[in-house]
């Protein structure tokens, strides 16, 4: 009854999701005349990406000024020659500079004190996106009350097991932050598609609440834009808003991210984020115990079996819904395969955050 009780409150919180999801209005892309924006890119070790990107940026639809800043964080390859190789190219201002600091907030917040126009948007250095991208943003940005948009991520390429391991994740991420957002309780959001008004991010002190921690530049400015500012967060629910961002080509590499992510939580954080945070944990530690329970009373195999078919199917009805937006839906038949090592892998990647630092881009990280 326990088993069982437990399957039909996981079932019942992502279909919550799943209406979070689809509740959340579709933004469309205007295509009347627009103001400047700037872009700010924090950098480190991207030699073989960061032209892409600017490739992405001078297609751009977009009527009114741009400018793109590029903050180098100190990379140890040939990123900076790469980017400052585009500057005769582009039809608009490309600033390739130094981080003053150490870090990504360190460097977007360098970006934002070079940005020329009101609005910032944030992308990754590893990142692509559609011709409508800057336009569909500043659209969003322009809604009455809105100080901040996030919007959707997806992994591409997904052709190996572990790439497509990251889609599905993704996918799971990004539409639970839509629905928090929706539920008017945003907990997270991706970096590597953000926007704002530069005045908002001033007004929250940056990252100054946040500055010694390593991760969580985009979901710190979140929760500090809701709680400091009394909302005006939005998610950005559109195709014409995608980006696209490279994965992990191996277990280590991406453990070693997913711990970095998950390293913000022992920070001090609001209790709505915690709560979700240690629902979340305890509902996998759950599912990883249901087949060592199956093995020592095998009187419950069929209570299980049932638990495990309710998981799936509101699995199923979730992201099935979240990748037809991010053109993925292919990918929802390996949601059964993934089923028999997800739970494991994040109560590995919570203990191993819990426990202490980790490896990134050259940088050891020590808590």
């Amino acid at each position: 009854m326990i088993i069982l009780l437990a399957a039909l409150l996981y079932t019942f919180l992502t279909i919550c999701l799943w209406y979070g999801w689809l509740a959340t209005p579709s933004c469309e892309t205007p295509q009347s005349k627009t103001s400047g924006v700037s872009i700010v890119v924090a950098m480190r070790n991207e030699q073989n990406n960061i032209g892409k990107l600017i490739k992405c940026l001078m297609v751009q639809q977009w009527a009114g000024p741009m400018q793109v800043i590029i903050v180098d964080d100190h990379s140890t390859d040939h990123s900076v020659a790469v980017a400052q190789s585009f500057i005769p190219l582009c039809h608009f201002q490309l600033l390739v500079i130094a981080n003053i600091g150490s870090g990504k907030k360190a460097a977007i917040s360098t970006g934002v004190q070079q940005a020329t126009f009101p609005i910032i948007l944030t992308t990754d250095a590893d990142c692509q996106m559609g011709k409508y991208w800057v336009q569909t943003m500043y659209a969003a940005l322009q809604q009455p009350g809105t100080r901040l948009v996030t919007g959707p991520v997806c992994i591409a390429p997904a052709r190996t097991w572990i790439e497509r391991f990251q889609a599905v994740e993704m996918a799971a991420l990004i539409g639970s932050t839509a629905a928090f957002i929706r539920f008017h309780m945003p907990n997270m959001g991706n970096g590597a598609n953000m926007g704002y008004w530069r005045e908002v991010f001033e007004q929250v002190g940056g990252y100054r609440s946040s500055w010694q921690i390593a991760s969580g530049d985009d979901e710190f400015l979140i929760q500090q834009v809701h709680d400091c500012l009394g909302g005006g967060v939005r998610f950005v629910k559109s195709a014409a808003a995608l980006v696209t961002t490279a994965p992990q080509t191996n277990w280590r590499a991406l453990l070693m991210q997913r711990r970095r992510w998950a390293a913000k939580w022992r920070s001090g954080r609001p209790m709505r984020v915690w709560g979700v945070a240690l629902l979340v944990g305890l509902y996998h530690l759950f599912w990883v115990m249901l087949p060592c329970v199956a093995i020592l009373s095998p009187s419950l195999l069929t209570d299980i079996i049932c638990a495990f078919s309710l998981k799936l199917a509101s699995e199923y009805v979730f992201l099935n819904a979240v990748m037809q937006l991010l053109r993925q839906r292919k990918l929802i038949g390996y949601l059964l395969p993934l089923q028999v090592i997800y739970s494991w892998y994040v109560v590995c990647v919570g203990v191993g955050a819990m426990r202490g630092g980790f490896v990134w881009k050259e940088r050891v990280l020590v808590r």
